[in-house]
């Protein structure tokens, strides 16, 4: 029988305090803390929101399918943080944690979709970001196999493609470094191809293994005060560069630089910071820059040839990660036409954790996400969800 889902209408009140001590749920908890919520957005659980404290198994939706073609779920559950420290899982632990997310997916699949969703996305399919590993599995309900994966995903049918919001920062990870054996191990067993339909799975395609690094508060050498800001200034930079933030116009030039299509109305309302050439002949140049994503990760950091190995992508990205301070992401991030100026809220001091999702063939990028004191916590993937597929297995259970 599959658990009773609840929605959560304030979870800044009813979720955020219970869940943010927990770093694995740092992605989930940082979509909820970003400042902007849509009307669609949809946070579901499978507690109650009068709930005083964390059941012993559960599991978190936040789901806004208004983002398509970008991200529109992430999903946490209770069985991750003791997968990720290598724990070994019971079938009963596993079992229920399926049925929670199965619950969670299927209370999905019933929610009304906006006219205006895209007629070229095909809407039975989701796409959730930033899957754990051990989640994944259990919505596949096999063990994950890299070879399935692709770098990135994206598309109006679930196609191989780039995903608007996989954020790989730039370069290549060295294949002979892998994650630790105690995070990649995945502790999950079932048939290949089961014969009951319950068993199925309900994912349709995922990426390659991202690496999920977790950058402490202590990492974090940046601006922590509304009265420093992040923007402007010429601290730490070369000669002739000042701080800046992104503008509208620049965001021709952020989306030409990359293979991940992404639309200019979320590079807009995502916190940012670059760096523009302050003399010379091209004055006002725009040289690097990076943004704090909907769930507080490091997003499209790039530099522009001829300025690399400067220490510029370490500086842009400790600039960015400044608006984690408590009270900063409040004061300085950028959203206009839609609300007022913040970025994230809610984040208390000591609690200023971020984090950045790194393919595993990426090396310049896990090189930056090291020197910034970067730690490798798990394995976590981008996904296409079947809604049918979840139909039709809560139909069989």
């Amino acid at each position: 029988m599959l658990p009773e889902i609840h929605l959560h209408p304030s979870p800044r009140s009813t979720i955020l305090p219970l869940l943010s001590p927990q770093i694995a749920a740092l992605p989930i908890t940082r979509r909820i803390q970003f400042h902007l919520q849509s009307p669609s957005a949809t946070i579901l659980a499978t507690f109650p929101p009068t709930t005083p404290s964390l059941p012993a198994d559960y599991a978190i939706s936040y789901v806004d399918r208004s983002r398509a073609p970008e991200t529109e779920c992430w999903l946490f559950s209770s069985i991750e943080p003791s997968s990720n420290a290598g724990n070994a899982l019971s079938s009963d632990a596993i079992q229920r944690a399926r049925l929670q997310l199965l619950a969670l997916l299927a209370h999905i699949n019933d929610l009304p979709l906006l006219d205006s969703y895209p007629s070229t996305q095909n809407r039975s399919l989701l796409l959730v970001g930033a899957v754990n590993r051990t989640t994944l599995s259990l919505l596949k309900n096999e063990p994950i196999d890299p070879a399935d994966g692709k770098k990135v995903i994206s598309g109006s049918t679930g196609a191989v493609g780039p995903d608007p919001d996989s954020r790989p920062l730039p370069g290549h990870l060295d294949a002979n470094n892998p994650l630790p054996s105690t995070v990649t191990k995945t502790r999950i067993h079932s048939s290949t191809h089961p014969t009951n339909k319950s068993q199925q799975s309900v994912v349709k395609g995922h990426t390659i293994p991202y690496a999920k690094f977790i950058f402490p508060p202590h990492a974090l050498s940046t601006p922590t005060t509304p009265s420093t800001s992040i923007t402007s200034g010429t601290a730490t930079l070369p000669t002739g560069m000042h701080w800046t933030p992104i503008q509208p116009a620049d965001l021709k030039l952020v989306l030409s630089r990359t293979e991940i299509p992404r639309t200019e109305r979320t590079l807009e309302i995502l916190p940012s910071v670059g760096v523009r050439l302050s003399r010379g002949p091209e004055e006002g140049r725009l040289i690097a820059w990076a943004f704090l994503g909907v769930d507080g990760s490091l997003s499209s950091l790039h530099v522009e040839e001829g300025y690399r190995e400067r220490g510029l992508a370490k500086g842009v990205a400790r600039r960015v990660f400044g608006f984690l301070g408590a009270g900063v992401g409040e004061v300085e991030g950028r959203a206009k036409g839609e609300g007022d100026d913040k970025g994230l809220v809610g984040i208390e001091g000591g609690r200023e954790y971020a984090h950045s999702d790194v393919a595993r063939d990426n090396v310049a990028s896990i090189g930056v996400a090291r020197a910034l004191g970067g730690v490798e916590g798990w394995e976590c993937f981008w996904s296409w969800v079947d809604l049918g597929a979840v139909e039709g297995v809560v139909g069989g259970l």
